[in-house]
């Protein structure tokens, strides 16, 4: 009779573990699925020590794992009106209604979009405590490097840092 009660204990510690452990990683997974979806968002970003604030239009992502991407800077003064784009393979800006073929430049100034993808693995969760809010910094790792999203109570992202970038989010949309 002990060997039975034994293994039951076993099998249920072993069904308890396994299920908390599940609920932490599928949480957090589930805190992230709007990344994959159309996006669209005020941001303030600073870069290299430049700081500028744009509107940021992503497209779904696709199962090829393509997302179109378009930046509309709306300040500094200098980059006023000056569109980033990204449609498939095709990297453009664009003012005043012309548009130019830019990749180099594009490619640069999309950089803030590669920071939503839902594309890594999730290192780490844990909450944090700024002033009265409780916050959950997320730390992602993926091929573009690792970067920190930062939810509040809520779930709303409220901003993501990189190495080389940082994005404080004004204002955020997504699709259902």
């Amino acid at each position: 009779m002990k060997p039975i009660k034994t293994a039951l204990c076993l099998i249920l510690l072993l069904f308890i573990t396994s299920s908390l452990f599940g609920c932490g990683t599928g949480r957090q997974e589930r805190r992230l699925a709007f990344l994959g979806k159309a996006i669209r968002a005020e941001i303030e970003a600073e870069r290299e020590g430049k700081s500028f604030r744009g509107i940021l239009e992503l497209g779904e992502v696709k199962e090829s794992g393509e997302r179109s991407m378009r930046l509309t800077f709306t300040a500094p003064k200098s980059l006023e009106g000056i569109i980033a784009e990204k449609r498939g393979d095709s990297l453009t800006l664009g003012i005043g209604g012309k548009t130019f073929d830019s990749p180099e430049a594009a490619s640069a100034l999309l950089r803030v979009g590669e920071l939503f993808s839902d594309t890594g693995v999730l290192l780490s969760a844990k909450r944090v405590r700024s002033g009265e809010e409780n916050l959950t910094e997320l730390t992602l790792s993926s091929s573009a490097g690792d970067r920190v999203l930062t939810l509040n109570q809520s779930d709303r992202l409220i901003s993501i840092a990189a190495e080389d970038m940082k994005v404080r989010i004004v204002w955020i949309e997504t699709s259902r």
